[in-house]
């Protein structure tokens, strides 16, 4: 397997000049998230900055959940998928896991804010689509940028990730110019992600077709049972003592978030309870 590695997967002629371009293509990146909040701010109210988090939180819990378990499931599994000519049918595996995940997570949101009223000032279907919308592009947008990463294709990662983030500032700038409301401006956002994974996913397909292919056998397939028996060890990991500081701040937002949801559902109940 590692002989295989070493011949299929493609190796930048020069790790210095690979290196600088991923350095360049971060700092484009925090740059855009300098602007997209200087702008934000002076578009939207602080009522809908309020709520766009609300949205936000809502799509970080399900992803902490289930997307980012998966991504980094397939991540790890990509060189050896890319060199036995396997990672497209098992991208196409990821891309129907977070398609259930991104309905479910969807159709969850939109009930939540029938029932539990969570105070996003965004229409229930509305607030569905964008929560699945995002949990879609993101999962698979994502997973297709790291891993072309990842195989060594540094310059169409930094292309890639810069185009969705600015495409997305863009879009959602003229969005909110014309209704400054919470739902538009992440509208533009989805906008953005949505190019920038339909290229990512032509140019995966791509990648696959020209990959030389030495099956193995020894590679696990994309899976339900085995995103959960890498996946959970890790999530009960993000809460011990001696997690990462980034890992111990996902696990913090993800109980926040989740009770602030039981919060919500207890407060409604009660409402129910006494004005019965």
């Amino acid at each position: 397997m590692l002989d295989t590695v070493d011949e299929t997967v493609p190796v930048s002629p020069n790790g210095h000049r690979l290196q600088m371009t991923i350095l360049f293509g971060r700092v484009f990146l925090a740059l855009s998230t300098l602007i997209s909040v200087r702008v934000y701010t002076s578009l939207l109210a602080s009522a809908e900055i309020g709520r766009m988090n609300l949205v936000l939180s809502c799509i970080q819990w399900f992803s902490l959940l289930f997307i980012s378990p998966a991504g980094t499931f397939v991540i790890r599994h990509a060189v050896a998928w890319y060199c036995e000519g396997s990672f497209w049918s098992n991208s196409v595996r990821s891309a129907f896991y977070y398609s259930v995940v991104a309905v479910a997570g969807g159709l969850v949101t939109g009930a939540a804010e029938v029932i539990l009223h969570l105070g996003t000032g965004v229409h229930p279907v509305a607030l569905a689509a964008l929560v699945a919308g995002n949990l879609i592009v993101l999962g698979i947008g994502s997973q297709n940028v790291v891993a072309l990463n990842t195989l060594g294709f540094g310059l169409p990662y930094v292309i890639l990730s810069n185009l969705g983030v600015w495409s997305g500032v863009i879009a959602a700038t003229v969005l909110a110019t014309q209704a400054p409301t919470a739902a538009e401006w992440l509208t533009g956002l989805l906008g953005g992600q949505l190019i920038a994974c339909t290229f990512s996913t032509i140019m995966v397909k791509q990648l696959n077709q020209a990959a030389t292919r030495r099956p193995s056998g020894r590679e696990d397939a994309f899976s339900f049972s085995g995103v959960w028996s890498f996946a959970s060890p890790l999530v009960l990991q993000r809460s011990s003592p001696g997690a990462k500081l980034t890992d111990s701040a996902s696990f913090s937002a993800l109980v926040l978030t989740t009770g602030l949801w039981v919060h919500l559902l207890l407060a409604s109940l009660s409402e129910v309870w006494f004005c019965s």
